[in-house]
């Protein structure tokens, strides 16, 4: 019966259209079915892209049940959560889409004076000069200019007449969870191979864990140093290795024991020694390539002179 049950499902899941998440060898994505062969492979068109596979039906299972209904309402909590299944199963796509929700709650759409905010970089940084996002305070919100003067939470400077377009303002009272959904999304983009999105992700969750700390909350030092593990492990992966030492040094100033934070620093000195290796040897060949040049361009001249040629 149990059998015949599990077969039934399997064929109601399999319709044309149906939603279904498909494993692969080291993840998992959502598609929906295009068509079930006589053979028991499934066609299936995958989400955020137009790529088709063959898959079989035994690598298929339908969608989580808070999936099924996109229209009913979730807290941070839920979408926290519901991110975290979805990040567990390999789906690190649809993990980071709930993630994103439950940011979305807890960012305010206006500057107000007492607000937390965090200060997005003029400009992006370059392969040698990180451009960190900053965690401040609104002293003054101005709404004819649409700036604001803030006090930074690491140093208390300030800064004055910030566009708000450089802001984003956060509910005061969810900035712990903002640090968890930003510290998971950079997981997810780190894990889906997008460092670009993940750098950022992981430096605005050690700004948002900086409010808090300034506030005198010493369990977002853990938080600060995984923030800055992420970054340092997303200039690796971006091929940024002075980006890479200066974020694992930053994590190392705040826990000088931390192993994960070692074996990285380990790697990247590793990977430094190589490269200088590799720039000598390159240097080497040139340098004899041009000597063997040098040698054929005067003897050539020679010949020219005596006439020999």
């Amino acid at each position: 019966v149990s059998t015949q049950s599990t077969g039934s499902q399997q064929q109601q899941l399999m319709q044309v259209g149906s939603g279904v998440r498909v494993r692969e060898p080291n993840r998992s994505r959502r598609g929906t079915v295009g068509y079930v062969n006589p053979d028991g492979t499934v066609e299936v068109l995958f989400l955020h892209g137009e790529e088709e596979a063959v898959v079989t039906m035994e690598s298929c299972s339908e969608l989580e049940p808070f999936e099924m209904d996109p229209s009913c309402h979730h807290g941070i909590e839920e979408c926290k959560s519901n991110g975290t299944v979805l990040f567990k199963l390999g789906d690190l796509e649809a993990a980071a889409e709930w993630y994103t929700r439950g940011l979305q709650l807890i960012k305010k759409s206006e500057v107000s004076t007492g607000a937390v905010v965090l200060v997005k970089p003029e400009t992006q940084p370059t392969r040698s000069v990180p451009q960190p996002v900053l965690s401040a305070l609104v002293f003054s919100a101005c709404q004819d200019t649409q700036t604001a003067d803030l006090l930074l939470c690491h140093d208390d400077s300030e800064m004055e007449a910030v566009p708000w377009s450089r802001l984003v303002c956060l509910e005061r009272e969810h900035v712990g969870l903002a640090v968890a959904l930003y510290m998971n999304l950079a997981r997810c983009f780190l894990g889906t191979g997008r460092p670009d999105y993940s750098v950022q992700y992981a430096s605005r969750a050690r700004a948002a864990a900086q409010v808090l700390l300034a506030e005198g909350n010493q369990e977002m030092m853990k938080q600060m140093v995984v923030s800055c593990f992420l970054e340092a492990k997303s200039h690796q992966m971006a091929h940024q290795p002075k980006l890479a030492l200066a974020a694992s040094e930053l994590a190392l100033e705040l826990d000088p024991q931390n192993k994960d934070v070692l074996l990285l620093m380990k790697q990247l000195h590793r990977s430094k020694e190589k490269r200088l290796k590799s720039n000598k040897k390159i240097a080497r060949e040139i340098s004899k390539w041009i000597d063997q040049t040098m040698q054929t361009s005067d003897a050539f001249a020679g010949a020219l002179a005596e006439g020999g040629i």
